[in-house]
């Protein structure tokens, strides 16, 4: 066994780069978030405003239901989109975090067992390799099911 510089170096800067990826995923996650938050929360004050509006110009029990019921459905719709979407953005930041640790767990153990037995390296280094497509593969079916059911109840 020899313990070399070369291997501690390439172990940091696996971590490393691992850190800055899981990093900028959960930066545009945020990002993603903080728009989706601001365009809801402009909505519903540029339609808050109208409805008031149109209330305060109702001249009768009648039209004040009608104003109320035309202003009550389209919010919900507002809000069953805006949980839709922060849905869909949750489970993409997820997926894309999984990809980084499986990525950085696959590396990691390639790192170790080049430094304990580079003879064998090669062999785990493909078992690895398909358990790792493997599991990508399984991710990616209960991804699709979870998007395929969300679509279902959308409809």
């Amino acid at each position: 066994m020899s313990l070399s510089n070369d291997h501690f170096a390439s172990l940091r800067q696996h971590a490393i780069s691992s850190a800055l990826a899981i990093a900028q995923a959960n930066l545009a996650a945020i990002e993603q978030f903080a728009s989706l938050n601001i365009d809801a929360a402009r909505t519903l004050v540029r339609d808050s405003l109208s409805g008031a509006l149109s209330l305060a110009q109702a001249q009768g029990p009648d039209e004040i239901f009608s104003v109320g019921q035309s202003f009550v459905i389209p919010r919900l719709e507002h809000a069953i989109d805006w949980s839709h979407s922060l849905h869909e953005i949750s489970s993409r930041t997820r997926n894309e975090l999984s990809r980084h640790g499986e990525t950085y767990v696959r590396e990691l153990a390639q790192s170790v067992i080049g430094l304990f037995d580079p003879e064998r390296r090669y062999q785990s280094v493909a078992k690895l390799a398909e358990t790792g497509a493997s599991a990508e593969s399984d991710h990616e079916s209960d991804t699709s099911s979870l998007t395929s059911r969300s679509r279902r109840k959308a409809a």
